[in-house]
C-alpha cells in the first residue's frame, strides 16, 4: 500500500519534535559568547563528574545485589505468603526517594534521632561526606531496585515451560539452572533494568539536594531555578553527555536483544518446587524487611505527623499543586497515546527500518535530563509568543495573551518527550505481533489507513495503551526536575511542593502532600501487580 506524504510529514515532525530541544540546548552550550567548558572546570566540575559516577554506580550494583535474587525466588519457588511477599516488594515504586531520604537522614544523619538518642560520637567531615555519597545511593538502590526486580522476574516467568522440565530430568541444580539457562537469556533484561536504575539516578535531584551532595543534575537545575542562566543550564547539559550518549546506546542495545529473546504464547505451567520451613521463613523475612525498609518507616513517620497534625490538611495552595500534576500528567498521557497509533501504524507500513530513528529518539529523550528539555522546549516557544506580540504590536492590534509559552503546554510536552519510550516500546512490539495477513485482509475489504487504526489494530493494541496512558501517568505526576525550574514563577506541582515542605523541614506539621503523592504513586503500581498472573502462582 502507498504511504501518503501527509503520513510522511507528520512522521518527521514527530521525529523533529523530539529533536528540536536537544538542537536548542546544544546550540546555547556552543554559542560564541558561552565560557565554554573551562568555566565549568573551574566551577568545580570534577566533583560533580565524580560524584555523579559514584553514585550512578553504587545505586545499579546495589540495585542488581537486591532485585536479582529476589526475581529468581519469586519466578522459580513457591512458598507461603509468596502473594503477600510480591505485593511488598514493589511498594518502593510508589514511596518517592527524596521522602526515603528525608527520613534516613533524619533518623541516622549526625544530628538525628538514632545519634540524639544514643549520644553517639559525631565523626570527622570526610567520614561525613563519605557517609552521605555511600548513604545516597542505599537510598536510590531501596527506591529504584524494582527497575530490576520486575522486569527479570516477567522474563523469568515467561521462559519456555519444557526447558525448566528439561533441566528438571537432567538434576540440574537450581544454580546450574540459573548460570546456564536462565542468565544468558535474560541477560538483555537485567541489562535494561540496570539502565533503566542508571538513568533514574542520574536524573535524580531531590535525594541529592536533600543530602548537600553536589552532582552535575543538581548543579544543572540550580543554575536553571537559582540564576536564571539558560546558557549554564546548556553547559552543564554538555558535561552531562557522556551519560546520555552511554546510557542511550545500551538501552537500545539491550531492547533489540530483550526483542530477539521474547517468547509471546506460552501459556503452558510447571510445577515449582516448593521452599522448606526455614527457607521460606528467611525468604518472607528478608523481604518484608526491604519493604519496611524502603516503605513502611517513611510511610508510618508520615502517617504519625499527620495524626498528630490532624488540623493541617487542605489549602489552596496544595490543592492547586494537586489539580496541576493532575492535569497534565493526564494530558500527556492521553495526547501521546493519540500520537501514538498514526505513528505506529506509518512504522508498520513503511517498515522497520523507518522505526528505528522513532526508538533511537524516544530513548534519547528519557535519558537526556528533564530539565535541559524544558529549557529546549520552553524557549522557541516563548520567542514564537514574542513574535506574535511584535506582531500585534505593528498592527495596533489590542494586547495577545501568551498562545504557546504557558507552563501547561511546555509541561505536557516535555513529559511527552521524556516518557515516549514507555509508551512506543511495547505499543512497537505488539503491534509487530500482529500477523500480516490482517493487512491483506482490511485492504481486501477497502478499508483506509484510518478504519484499519480503528477497526483493527486499536482493539487489539488496547491493553497495551491502557498500560501506557497509566505508566505515563504515574511518571508524570512523580517528576520533580522539569517542573521545579518554573518554581520561581509561583507556578507548584506536588512533587515541587513536597520537596520544599521537605526541604524547609515542615513535612511534621502537615504531611498531608507527601501521604497525596505516595497514594497516587501506588495506584499504578496495584494495578500492574493485579495484572500479572504470577502473583497468584
Amino acid at each position: 500500500m502507498m504511504i501518503s506524504g501527509l503520513w510522511r510529514i507528520s512522521y518527521w515532525m514527530i521525529n523533529g519534535a523530539f529533536l528540536l530541544p536537544v538542537g536548542i540546548v546544544f546550540a546555547l552550550a556552543f554559542w560564541p559568547e558561552a565560557g565554554g567548558m573551562l568555566a565549568l572546570w573551574q566551577q568545580g566540575m570534577p566533583l560533580y563528574l565524580l560524584h555523579t559516577t559514584i553514585l550512578v554506580c553504587g545505586a545499579v550494583a546495589l540495585s542488581l545485589l537486591i532485585g536479582l535474587p529476589a526475581a529468581w525466588v519469586m519466578a522459580y519457588y513457591r512458598f507461603p505468603g509468596k502473594r503477600g511477599v510480591a505485593w511488598a516488594l514493589c511498594l518502593p515504586l510508589a514511596m518517592p526517594a527524596f521522602l526515603m531520604a528525608d527520613f534516613y537522614a533524619d533518623m541516622l544523619g549526625q544530628h538525628g534521632m538514632l545519634w540524639s538518642l544514643f549520644d553517639l560520637p559525631a565523626f570527622s567531615e570526610e567520614s561525613a561526606h563519605s557517609r552521605t555519597l555511600s548513604g545516597a545511593s542505599v537510598v536510590l538502590a531501596l527506591a529504584f531496585y524494582p527497575y530490576v526486580y520486575l522486569p527479570v522476574r516477567h522474563a523469568l516467568e515467561s521462559q519456555p515451560p519444557h526447558w525448566l522440565q528439561a533441566a528438571q530430568l537432567l538434576k540440574l541444580t537450581p544454580r546450574q539452572v540459573f548460570w546456564r539457562l536462565s542468565f544468558p537469556l535474560v541477560r538483555p533484561v537485567i541489562g535494561m533494568g540496570a539502565m533503566l536504575v542508571a538513568v533514574e539516578a542520574l536524573n535524580d535531584y531531590g535525594t541529592a539536594r536533600l543530602l548537600a551532595l553536589p552532582t552535575l543534575t543538581t548543579r544543572l537545575i540550580d543554575a536553571g531555578v537559582l540564576q536564571g542562566d539558560t546558557q549554564a543550564v546548556a553547559h552543564w547539559t554538555l558535561s552531562l553527555l557522556p551519560f546520555v550518549v552511554l546510557l542511550t546506546w545500551l538501552g537500545l542495545r539491550f531492547a533489540r536483544q530483550q526483542r530477539q529473546n521474547t517468547f509471546p504464547g506460552i501459556t503452558d505451567y510447571i510445577v515449582k518446587p516448593e521452599l522448606t520451613a526455614g527457607k521460606a521463613r528467611l525468604v518472607t523475612l528478608v523481604c518484608w524487611g526491604l519493604a519496611l525498609l524502603a516503605f513502611g518507616l517513611p510511610l508510618g513517620r508520615l502517617l504519625y505527623w499527620q495524626l498528630a497534625n490532624i488540623r493541617d490538611g487542605w489549602n489552596a495552595t496544595l490543592l492547586d499543586a494537586l489539580l496541576n500534576s493532575l492535569t497534565m500528567a493526564s494530558l500527556a498521557a492521553v495526547i501521546l497515546c493519540a500520537m501514538m497509533m498514526p505513528f505506529l501504524l506509518f512504522i508498520r507500513l513503511a517498515g522497520l527500518r523507518a522505526g528505528r530513528v522513532s526508538f533511537a529518539l524516544a530513548q534519547w529523550g528519557y535519558v537526556f535530563p528533564a530539565a535541559a528539555l524544558a529549557t529546549g522546549i520552553a524557549m522557541p516557544l516563548i520567542a514564537l509568543d514574542n513574535g506574535l506580540r511584535s506582531l500585534a504590536m505593528l498592527a495596533e492590534m489590542p494586547f495577545v495573551p501568551p498562545l504557546f509559552s504557558s507552563v501547561w503546554l511546555i509541561m505536557v510536552l516535555v513529559y511527552c518527550a521524556k516518557f515516549s519510550r514507555f509508551v512506543l516500546e511495547p505499543l512497537s512490539v505488539s503491534m509487530a505481533n500482529i500477523p500480516s495477513i490482517l493487512d491483506q485482509a482490511s485492504a481486501t475489504a477497502g478499508l483506509t489507513l484510518w478504519q484499519r487504526g480503528a477497526r483493527v489494530y486499536f482493539p487489539l493494541l488496547k491493553p497495551q495503551v491502557m498500560m501506557g496512558v497509566v505508566i505515563l501517568f504515574f511518571e508524570g505526576m512523580k517528576e520533580l526536575n522539569a517542573a521545579f525550574l518554573f518554581r520561581t514563577f509561583g507556578w507548584e506541582t506536588l512533587p515541587t511542593y513536597v520537596f520544599r515542605l521537605a526541604a524547609d523541614n515542615l513535612l511534621h506539621w502537615g504531611a498531608l502532600p507527601a501521604l497525596c503523592l505516595v497514594v497516587i504513586g501506588g495506584v499504578p503500581m496495584l494495578w500492574f501487580q493485579w495484572l500479572w498472573k504470577g502473583n497468584n502462582r
